[in-house]
């Protein structure tokens, strides 16, 4: 078990039981969690408030990585993963700040869907 919060543990626990995303994958995914904790505080405020149920791979194409607010989940592409032009560094920086940025539309999805609600009622 890695140094993350245990819920996020369980995003990583349940990507490894989970088709679709390979253990190198999701090797990636958890390096990148561990080596960033405000990441990784992120990732535990969404499944804390009920936002963030798994982290998968995206089928659509050119996207980094999408949140996908019925299912609860935080798609990544295979590219953001894995891209074999791109540094170990990179490759790491790209994998956090997708993470980071998908987490916060997980943060933010409620909010947004109520944003939506009231601007369908007044048009």
């Amino acid at each position: 078990m890695s140094d993350v919060p245990v819920r996020v543990q369980g995003l990583i626990d349940a990507a490894r039981q989970r088709s679709g995303m390979s253990r190198a994958d999701v090797d990636q995914v958890e390096a990148a969690i561990v080596n960033s904790p405000y990441l990784a505080l992120m990732l535990d405020r969404a499944v804390a408030i009920g936002r963030l149920d798994a982290i998968a791979i995206s089928t659509k194409p050119n996207q980094a990585g999408s949140y996908d607010h019925k299912s609860r989940t935080i798609l990544l592409s295979p590219e953001t993963i894995s891209n074999p032009q791109l540094t170990p560094l990179q490759q790491a920086d790209t994998l956090a700040v997708t993470l980071a940025h998908e987490s916060s539309h997980a943060i933010r999805s409620v909010v947004t869907l109520q944003a939506l609600d009231r601007f369908a009622k007044t048009t």
